[in-house]
This record gives C-alpha cells, sequence and structure tokens, in this order.
C-alpha cells in the first residue's frame, strides 16, 4: 500500500461493517481459550503482576499449540493459522516422548493473545484490560459472558489428563499421549462439534457481544445469505469480492441480497468499490515505476502508449 489508500478501509471501514472481527481473528475458540486462561490465572494464589501473568500463560498456550497441531479429530481438516504453529508444527511432527514446557515458542509474550484477539476479545465483552491505566493490573474476564466463557472451555477439557495433573505447574515435561489427548477436546477445530460447551456461549458473544452488536449481526446475516445462495460453488477472496460488488462470479456462482440484508450489502458493496479504485490506483504506481526505471536502476523513457498499454493488459480492464 505506498500511496497510503486502504489503511482507511482496514482501520476505519472495516471495524464499523464488522466489530469484534478482524483478518486476524481467524479462530472463534480462541476467545474461550484465553479468557479460560485468564480465569484460571486469577483463581490462583499469584501475584497479580503482567510479568508474572506472562509467566502462566506462555506454557499453557504451548501445549494448547501443540495439541493443536497433534489433533487427529475428524473436523481437524488442513487446520492453519495456529498461534505458534511455525515453531510448533515441527516440534510435534518429530513425535518427541515428552515436551518441555518452557519451550520458547513464539517471539511475543503474550502469544496469540496480544498480538490478535485481546482487543476483539475486550470488543465482544469477554474481558476487562488491565495494565496502566486501567482500574486492574491484569486483563480480566468479564463477570457473565467472560466468565461462562471461560467455564464453557474447562467443562471441554475438565477430564483429561493434562488438565488434572499437569495444568499447575509452570515448567513440566509433558508426555505426548496426554497432549495429544488434551488436543482432541481443546483443538480449535473441535467448535464446530455441535455439542461443544463453548460453541453456544461464542455465538452469544458473536451476536450480542460488546456495544455494537448490530451491524457485526447484520454481516453475519448477509454472509449466511451468500453461503446459501452459492451452495456448491467454492468462494474463495477473489469470487466474494465480486459476488459482492458485480453479483456474480466465475464458475457460475451468482447472488442477490434478500431484502433484510440490502441495507448492509449495499454499504459491503461500497466498501469493495473502493477496494478496486484502491487496486486500480496502486496498480498504476506500481507499472509507473516498474516502467520507468530499467533493472540497471537508470531512468529510461518510455512511450506513454506502450505504459497504458501495459496497465490495461495488467489490469484486465475488459473482464
Amino acid at each position: 500500500d505506498h500511496l497510503g489508500i486502504t489503511g482507511v478501509s482496514s482501520d476505519q471501514i472495516l471495524p464499523s461493517l464488522a466489530p469484534g472481527i478482524n483478518v486476524l481473528t481467524y479462530h472463534p475458540r480462541y476467545h474461550s481459550f484465553y479468557v479460560f486462561l485468564l480465569e484460571e490465572f486469577w483463581k490462583r494464589d499469584r501475584v497479580r503482576t503482567p510479568r508474572e501473568w506472562i509467566k502462566f500463560f506462555r506454557p499453557r498456550e504451548f501445549i494448547f499449540s501443540l495439541g493443536a497441531n497433534l489433533c487427529d479429530q475428524p473436523e481437524h481438516g488442513d487446520m492453519r493459522n495456529i498461534v505458534g504453529g511455525q515453531k510448533t508444527g515441527p516440534l510435534a511432527a518429530q513425535r518427541l516422548e515428552t515436551y518441555d514446557t518452557s519451550f520458547d515458542y513464539i517471539k511475543s509474550e503474550l502469544g496469540g493473545y496480544g498480538l490478535y484477539y485481546r482487543s476483539v476479545m475486550a470488543e465482544l465483552g469477554l474481558i476487562y484490560p488491565g495494565g496502566p491505566g486501567f482500574p486492574y493490573p491484569v486483563d480480566v474476564p468479564t463477570e457473565r459472558r467472560g466468565k461462562r466463557a471461560a467455564g464453557a472451555f474447562r467443562e471441554a477439557v475438565r477430564e483429561t489428563e493434562y488438565y488434572r495433573l499437569f495444568f499447575d505447574g509452570d515448567s513440566a515435561l509433558v508426555p505426548i499421549n496426554v497432549i495429544e489427548e488434551y488436543g482432541r477436546r481443546a483443538c480449535l477445530c473441535q467448535l464446530q462439534v455441535p455439542g461443544a460447551p463453548d460453541r453456544g456461549e461464542l455465538r452469544d458473544a458473536y451476536l450480542h457481544g460488546g456495544t455494537q452488536a448490530e451491524p457485526r449481526r447484520e454481516t453475519l446475516r448477509l454472509f449466511l445469505d451468500i453461503a446459501f445462495q452459492t451452495e456448491g460453488h467454492d468462494v474463495d477472496q477473489d469470487s466474494f469480492r465480486q459476488l459482492i460488488y458485480y453479483g456474480a462470479a466465475p464458475g457460475g456462482a451468482c447472488y442477490r441480497p434478500r431484502p433484510e440484508v440490502d441495507l448492509m450489502h449495499r454499504r459491503w458493496r461500497l466498501y469493495q468499490a473502493r477496494e478496486y479504485y484502491a487496486f486500480a490506483l496502486n496498480a498504476l504506481w506500481h507499472y509507473l515505476c516498474d516502467w520507468g526505471i530499467d533493472h540497471s536502476g537508470d531512468v529510461r523513457p518510455v512511450p506513454l502508449s506502450d505504459f497504458w498499454a501495459h496497465v490495461e493488459q495488467a489490469l484486465d480492464f475488459d473482464a
């Protein structure tokens, strides 16, 4: 985004269309897992400091990440975007006899919670932020929504050997079979199972949590309408954009919004129009630079007609 024109979309427009959801928060179950860790931290007789919270958090997210990479449940599929997966994925593939919870699996002190999920969890009403400038030294689960989600995740893993025998220790060697059992119950994929204890709590958080639940609900209704009308067709990012803006996509998928979602569809269509304009302007800038400088770095003259022909071909204006 060398022209600085797409930041408005990601920083201002999208948060108004889908508040509490962003492109980095892929897996809803992280919400219940992280608020579960917070409640477990506050239940224990530990010093209430950010440093102590980090000390508690890291070994438990490490085991969670390993468990997700070791999960063999049928719902798992091609699971991606597991926090810490760049290191825990290869580590899980080694199938060691035991795993040391002190392993440095990610640079961020608070892993995926600090990097991606903390702000959206606050926006969904699952946590009260803590730290400098806040009433609490460390984040706290909210009385109703946060504690209910934490309790529901605890219900999912309560009977696992890891939670019963290993969870209390910050430093431990955990056998692989213990991590595998925990992963089968705790894994991100298990939110797909209708009987998952935290499934209803997270659905309620997405539909009603926070102060901006209505636009989030309307966006989710729009997406469900698109999914219903395009059943039988693959919808990737490009085809989603075309369905929103043009009402059709390659492969035969078509979309006509129902009256109930028409207003939100018009808002998303305006957002998508801006995205297309931003893409075109950035492409123009890219090709201007590309055609204006040769491989040696020397500026060379280019016939303007050749430049525009190159741009039109790249942007496929006719299509």
